[in-house]
C-alpha cells in the first residue's frame, strides 16, 4: 500500500506543477499582440468621456480562447495614465470587462476629463502578490473629445418658399452635438432681430426624450407684420453642463396673402308673409388658399333687393361685414319668388360679383313669429310638468326648479281671456316636483303630472290629476321599478299615457316605454322587441298623430354623453311598437340635448330647435320631412325663444294653430321664463 501511495503522491505533485507552469507558458508562446483600438480614438475629435472604450486584441488564431480564458483568471493589469504620467485608473476590478468572442477589452465608463491625451498599459501576466512577473506589456494612447450632449450645432429646418404674413408657419430647430447626438443639456432661445414677432413663448428648453422625437425642436411661429418682406430669426443655444454656446440664423421671406376668391353658399329660403328670406354665407380665401383674417371687412350690396344681417336686423341696401374664421353670415331679403339673386363683394381692393340660386323645391320653413302670453305668470324655472289641451288652447304650468328652489305651483293660462291663475290648491296635491313630466286626458280634460325627484333623490312613481271641478287627485301609483325622473310623456291617439326615457330606480337610463291606459289603467311596458332605442335622458320626443308615431331626438346616455341619433317608434294595435333608427339621412343636428321638439300638422314635418351642444345653447331650427328623408336647417337670432335650453313645450290645434313655450336656461347659463306661443 505505501508504494501505491507514494506513485499517487508524485502523480499529484506533476500534476500541480503542470497547472501552475502552464498558463505562463501558454502567456509566452501566445502572446496578446497588438492591442488595437476600434474607440472613436482614432478620430480627430477624439473618444466622449463618459462612454465605453473598446480595444480589439488580436492572437494568432488558435489559442486565444485559452489565454483569453487565463486573463480571466486575473492574469492582466490595466493601468491608465495622463499626459504627466500620473496614475488615472489602475486594476482589474469590474469595471474592466474582457470578452471572449470577439476577443476584446472593454473599459467602461472611465472618469476622464475633457480634450486630454491618455495612455493606455494593459500588462498580461500573474496578479499582483503572486511570483510570476508580468509576461507581455501593450500599450495605446487616446485622447478625449467633445462630450455627448454639449450643443456644438443648431440647424433650422423652415419652408424653402415665400411665408404666408398672418399664417402660422412651423420651423424646427435641431441642437446637436459634434457627432450628430440629440443634445441633452441644451437650453435654446429665440428671437426676431427684424420685422415681425413670434407669437407664444420667446424660449424653448427640450429634454433628451423631446429630441428623440420626429418633431423635436418644433416651434410654431405666427407672422404679423404683413408689410414687411423678410423675418429674420435668431436661435441661440448653451449648453448648461459645458457653458457651450452657438449660434444659428435664417431669413423667412414673407408674402401678404391677399384676397384671392369668394363662394357664397345658400341655405333654405323662408317665406314670412310676401317676403322671402335667403340665408347667404359668404367664405373668403386668400392667395394661399387660406381663410381671410378675422376682422377682414367685406362690402355687400345686392341691387333689386334689400339686406340684413339675420333676423330682426334693418333692411338696408348694402352691408358691412367683418369676417369670422374666414365667413361672414347675412340675409337676402326679397319681396319677389326667390329666383337668380346678384351679390357685389367688395374688400381690401377687390370685387367680385357672384350670382346665386336659391334651392325653390325646398320646404318653407315658417319664421314662428312668437307673441307673449299676457303678464303675471309663473316665475322662471325649469325641470316643470307642461302640457295644453288642444282643443280648448288651456295651458298647464306645474313644478320645476331654479337652482336650489323646487316649486309645487299650478298655474293656469286661459286664451280666451289671455290671463294667468295661480291655483291654490285644498286637501291633498303632490310634492314640490322637478325634472318630472305633464300631459292633458283627452276624455276627461285633466292635467296630468308623472314621476320626477321629491327633495334630493326621492324619485315619485305617482300620476296626479287635476280639474277645476275635483282640483288634485292621486289617479294611480305606479309598480316600484317604473320610478322615473327626467322623461318625457306624451297621450297618443289611443287615449294611452306613454312614458319613455329618464333615470330609473336604479339610476339607470332607461329604454323602457312605460303604458298608462286612460282614464283608470292599467299600467304596463310596451313590447318593442330586441332592436329598442338605447335609454337616455333629457331627450326631444313628439307624438305624430297622422303616423301614430313617436319621435325621439338626442339627449344624453348613462354617461352623459351627448347623443344625436333619430328614432321612431311606430305604435300598434294592442300592447307592441316597433323602433327603427333613422340612420341613413346625413346633414342632420349635431349632438345635443335639452331641445324641444313637435310635429308641424300642416306638413307632417319634426321640428327640433334649441338644445345644448357640449359647447353653448344651440340657435337652430331643424326640420326633418319624413317623405323627403332629409334634414333643413334654419339659424336662429340668440334672442329667439326657441334658442334655449331645458324649455318645455306643448302643441296646440284648435282653433289655431300654434305652440306654446316656456322656461329653459339661455346663453351665460340664465334661466327664464318668458311664456310665449309661437305662430306659424
Amino acid at each position: 500500500m505505501s508504494v501505491v501511495y507514494r506513485r499517487i503522491s508524485v502523480a499529484l505533485v506533476f500534476w500541480f506543477l503542470f497547472l501552475a507552469v502552464t498558463p505562463i507558458s501558454v502567456c509566452r508562446a501566445r502572446p496578446l499582440c497588438p492591442v488595437k483600438s476600434t474607440s472613436p480614438s482614432d478620430g480627430a475629435a477624439g473618444v466622449p468621456p463618459g462612454q465605453p472604450i473598446t480595444w480589439q486584441m488580436a492572437t494568432d488564431g488558435r489559442n486565444y480562447r485559452a489565454v483569453l480564458g487565463f486573463l480571466k483568471r486575473r492574469c492582466f493589469l490595466v493601468r491608465i495614465t495622463d499626459g504627466d504620467e500620473e496614475v488615472v485608473i489602475e486594476g482589474s476590478d469590474p469595471q474592466f470587462e474582457v470578452s471572449l468572442s470577439p476577443p476584446s477589452l472593454m473599459l467602461l465608463q472611465p472618469p476622464l476629463d475633457r480634450h486630454r491625451t491618455y495612455r493606455v498599459t494593459l500588462l498580461l501576466g500573474p496578479s499582483r502578490g503572486r511570483r510570476h512577473a508580468p509576461v507581455f506589456t501593450c500599450t495605446h494612447s487616446f485622447s478625449t473629445g467633445c462630450a455627448i450632449g454639449e450643443a456644438t450645432r443648431v440647424r433650422i429646418e423652415c419652408p424653402t418658399g415665400p411665408v404666408p404674413a398672418g399664417q402660422e408657419t412651423a420651423i424646427r430647430v435641431v441642437v446637436s452635438d459634434d457627432y450628430g447626438n440629440p443634445a441633452q443639456n441644451a437650453y435654446c432661445s429665440v428671437r426676431v432681430l427684424e420685422n415681425g414677432s413670434i407669437e407664444g413663448s420667446a424660449q424653448w428648453e427640450p429634454q433628451e426624450a423631446q429630441l428623440e422625437r420626429e418633431d423635436a425642436g418644433s416651434l410654431l411661429i405666427r407672422v404679423r407684420d404683413t408689410e414687411a418682406e423678410t423675418l429674420t430669426i435668431l436661435v441661440s443655444s448653451r449648453d448648461t453642463r459645458f457653458g457651450t454656446q452657438c449660434h444659428s440664423e435664417v431669413s423667412l421671406r414673407i408674402c401678404p396673402g391677399t384676397p384671392a376668391e369668394c363662394q357664397a353658399a345658400v341655405g333654405s329660403p323662408v317665406r314670412e308673409g310676401e317676403w322671402w328670406y335667403v340665408p347667404v354665407t359668404i367664405s373668403l380665401t386668400d392667395t394661399f388658399g387660406n381663410p381671410a383674417e378675422d376682422g377682414t371687412q367685406i362690402a355687400v350690396s345686392s341691387p333689386g333687393n334689400l339686406l340684413r344681417t339675420g333676423p330682426g336686423g334693418d333692411l338696408v341696401e348694402r352691408l358691412l361685414l367683418e369676417t369670422k374664421a374666414g365667413s361672414a353670415s347675412f340675409q337676402v331679403v326679397t319681396g319677389t319668388p326667390v329666383g337668380t339673386i346678384t351679390l357685389s363683394v367688395q374688400t381690401e381692393g377687390y370685387l367680385q360679383t357672384l350670382a346665386i340660386s336659391p334651392d325653390c323645391d325646398q320646404p318653407v320653413v315658417p319664421a314662428w313669429t312668437p307673441v307673449a302670453l299676457g303678464e303675471g305668470g309663473p316665475a322662471p324655472r325649469l325641470g316643470m310638468a307642461m302640457a295644453a289641451d288642444r282643443r280648448s288652447g288651456k295651458l298647464y304650468v306645474y313644478g320645476g326648479c331654479r337652482g336650489s328652489l323646487v316649486f309645487n305651483d299650478l298655474w293656469i293660462y286661459a286664451p280666451e281671456d289671455e290671463t294667468w291663475t295661480r291655483i291654490m290648491a285644498n286637501g291633498t296635491w303632490p310634492k314640490p316636483l322637478r325634472f318630472c313630466s305633464g300631459a292633458v286626458c283627452p276624455y276627461t280634460g285633466r292635467f296630468l303630472v308623472y314621476g320626477g325627484l321629491y327633495d334630493v333623490s326621492q324619485r315619485q312613481r305617482h300620476l296626479w290629476a287635476y280639474s277645476d271641478a275635483q282640483g288634485w287627485e292621486l289617479v294611480s301609483t305606479a309598480p316600484w321599478e317604473y320610478d322615473r325622473y327626467r322623461h318625457a310623456a306624451v297621450v297618443d291617439s289611443r287615449g294611452r299615457l306613454l312614458i319613455f326615457g329618464g333615470l330609473d330606480y336604479y339610476n339607470q337610463t332607461s329604454s323602457d316605454v312605460l303604458v298608462f291606459q286612460l282614464p283608470e289603467g292599467p299600467w304596463y311596458k310596451l313590447d318593442v322587441g330586441q332592436n329598442a332605442s338605447p335609454g337616455r335622458t333629457e331627450a326631444a320626443v313628439a307624438y305624430d298623430p297622422s303616423r301614430e308615431c313617436l319621435w325621439v331626438f338626442g339627449g344624453r346616455d348613462v354617461r352623459g354623453k351627448l347623443l344625436g341619433d333619430l328614432w321612431q317608434l311606430r305604435l300598434h294595435s294592442g300592447t307592441t311598437g316597433t323602433w327603427v333608427r333613422i340612420d341613413d339621412t346625413e346633414g342632420g343636428p349635431a349632438p345635443r340635448c335639452g331641445s324641444v321638439a313637435f310635429v308641424d300638422p300642416t306638413t307632417g314635418n319634426l321640428v327640433i330647435a334649441g338644445g345644448w351642444d357640449g359647447q353653448g345653447i344651440c340657435a337652430e331650427m331643424w326640420i326633418y320631412s319624413p317623405d323627403e328623408d332629409r334634414w333643413i336647417c334654419r339659424v336662429l337670432d340668440h334672442d329667439h325663444p326657441l334658442a334655449r335650453a331645458g324649455a318645455a313645450l306643448a302643441v296646440v290645434t284648435e282653433p289655431t294653430w300654434h305652440v306654446y313655450l316656456f322656461g329653459g336656461r339661455r346663453e351665460g347659463n340664465v334661466v327664464v321664463g318668458e311664456p310665449c306661443k309661437l305662430i306659424p
